[in-house]
């Protein structure tokens, strides 16, 4: 009778630990699971002012913090995407070693330039990111350069110099994307 009591217990938890909630989705999985896109976020991110964080939510348990983490990342990775979905395809490209991008190095760079002539031109804060980010740059076999020139008119301007240290090699891609038109 305590064998099968046992075996209820680990049957029945097995089961519950198992059932998700109907809110729960997999379209956040196939973003999670590249690495790529991840780096590529990642570097986003970091350029990002970081937003106050709303303390006055409070979680009952570990599990609905670790839940509430999770689907802001899903947020993150779904607006980056809606958003710079053609990178990835892009740097896929050029970069045909999945391998490589685990070792990626990637610096996204924000400027607002006014003049057409100055796009794309560093300065100040971004150019000292550029240069502590090239010495520390040194080793990796592949590194990626995003800046992104934001203009009133609704435009984005974004360069993307892929290149290989390695090898002096460097390419230089530049796109334009129209968020006016965008609704």
């Amino acid at each position: 009778m305590k064998k099968t009591y046992i075996l209820f217990l680990i049957v029945f938890s097995g089961f519950l630990f198992s059932q998700q909630e109907e809110s729960d989705s997999l379209k956040c999985l196939k973003f999670k699971q590249s690495v790529l896109i991840n780096t590529l976020l990642n570097s986003y991110k970091k350029n990002l002012k970081p937003k106050e964080e709303n303390n006055s939510e409070i979680f009952g348990c570990g599990m609905a913090y670790i839940d509430y983490k999770e689907q802001m990342r899903c947020n993150d990775l779904l607006s980056f995407m809606s958003k710079y979905n053609f990178l990835p395809d892009e740097i896929r490209i050029f970069e045909k070693n999945e391998f490589q991008f685990k070792y990626l190095d990637v610096i996204w760079i924000e400027n607002k330039s006014k003049e057409k002539s100055e796009r794309y031109k560093l300065k100040g804060n971004n150019l000292r990111l550029y240069n502590q980010w090239k010495l520390r740059n040194t080793k990796s076999s592949c590194a990626i350069i995003i800046i992104v020139d934001k203009i009133n008119n609704g435009n984005e301007y974004i360069q993307m110099k892929i290149s290989y240290p390695n090898e002096m090699k460097e390419i230089i891609k530049n796109y334009t994307l129209n968020f006016s038109e965008r609704k």
